[in-house]
């Protein structure tokens, strides 16, 4: 063979393997851009960029009962309603946090095409509502993690907010449906991550494991549009 037909048969190759680096490098930057935004890209539309209330602390209750900074509110008659409730999963329409917010709405919201958790709709009614991980686990369910999300707003107004001043481990947390089912969840973990926080990332998309809630709201600054710089995540545990 000739060296002009031996670089012919070459160029073919060449030109293959330059598209497969080339589709390689767009897929790893396309990857990297999702999991930066896995733990959420939500919060209002104002232009200008607005602090919340810095936090920097991981509060963990290894006993909910004593765990520092506990809400002192121990609704019995919640927590007897809920063990006496029949168990398995539903779809959960209404959300109460005794002493800070009271069968607020939450909405079925699916994931994005990235698999991202969905967030409820910027409106003025929507950002004091929850979206639910239609794509996870059910309240109730005995295995898995129940994902909810809501909005924060750089003037105060949201949801994220008021969770974010007054929202503290050892809190009750009751998801119910519209026939009535309930399921009780302690506050156990409350913590502070980036966006990109792997470990963060690895246990919000965690599949299986004890019944829990994640919460998850945007945080710190606020750079721009649904762009903060933390993410602040409370995990919850059935209550039996």
């Amino acid at each position: 063979m000739s060296a002009s037909e031996t670089s012919k048969g070459r160029e073919p190759v060449e030109r293959r393997l330059r598209v497969a680096v080339v589709v390689v490098v767009v897929a790893a930057i396309v990857g990297l851009v999702a999991v930066s935004w896995l733990l959420l890209g939500s919060g209002d539309e104002a232009a200008d960029p607005a602090p919340v209330p810095p936090e920097t602390a991981t509060e963990v209750a290894a006993a909910p009962e004593a765990a520092p900074g506990a809400s002192p509110l121990r609704p019995q008659r919640l927590l007897d309603e809920c063990r006496s409730a029949a168990r398995g999963g539903f779809v959960p329409s209404s959300l109460t946090i005794p002493g800070i917010v009271e069968d607020d709405v939450v909405r079925p919201v699916p994931r994005d095409e990235y698999g991202v958790l969905g967030v409820p709709p910027l409106t003025s009614a929507a950002k004091q509502e929850f979206a639910w991980d239609a794509d996870g686990a059910q309240p109730g369910s005995r295995r898995g993690l129940v994902g909810l999300t809501t909005h924060t707003w750089s003037d105060g107004s949201a949801m994220g907010n008021r969770l974010l001043d007054s929202y503290r481990v050892g809190d009750l947390m009751v998801l119910e449906d519209a026939d009535g089912r309930m399921a009780c969840y302690r506050t156990a973990e409350r913590i502070v991550v980036t966006p990109e926080d792997p470990d963060a990332v690895a246990r919000v998309y965690a599949t299986g494991g004890p019944p829990q809630v994640v919460v998850i709201v945007c945080s710190g600054i606020r750079l721009g549009a649904e762009n903060w710089t933390h993410r602040t995540v409370w995990f919850a545990d059935l209550v039996r």
